[in-house]
């Protein structure tokens, strides 16, 4: 069922759509709530696209963002932001060049001028580990760790 309802009054769209049960675009018996077949693009006046996910009964409490960023006329980037004590900020990015840089807590991300950067606080010593199935093969970690294990230098 497709309602299309005029909440202004008159014959003005107001551009809202409400559907219940689930809608297919260019698909018949959808699966999901929302289910299209074909490409959909996402954009904003401030040449950005966001993807926001939130809470049930309160979609202005978003928990999550995906957003492209235009970076200039012929470039844009993907931001992946999460939620951490009631604000939404970045964590990830992939730049035009296909650079990632990951930030593990609030701040400011920084744009990566190599492959892969990540950004800790100083209080957070060990970058990351690698595991050959459930044993761990190597870990990179800052010089002041002092283990059996070794810095991974």
């Amino acid at each position: 069922m497709l309602q299309i309802h005029n909440r202004g009054g008159g014959n003005t769209d107001v551009g809202q759509v409400y559907v219940a049960g689930k809608l297919g675009i260019g698909i018949n018996n959808p699966s999901t709530a929302l289910e299209v077949k074909g490409d959909v693009t996402v954009y904003n006046a401030n040449n950005q696209g966001d993807i926001f996910f939130g809470e049930h009964g309160d979609v202005a409490d978003s928990k999550a963002l995906i957003r492209m960023d235009q970076s200039s006329s012929t470039a844009g980037m993907l931001q992946f932001h999460t939620e951490g004590g009631g604000t939404l900020s970045e964590k990830l990015r992939i730049t035009d060049a296909g650079f990632l840089s990951i930030y593990s807590n609030t701040g400011t991300i920084g744009n990566p001028s190599v492959p892969l950067h990540v950004t800790t606080t100083s209080s957070q010593q060990q970058l990351f580990y690698f595991y050959k199935g459930s044993t761990l093969a190597h870990r990179v970690a800052h010089d002041d760790v002092s283990d059996n294990f070794g810095s991974g230098n």
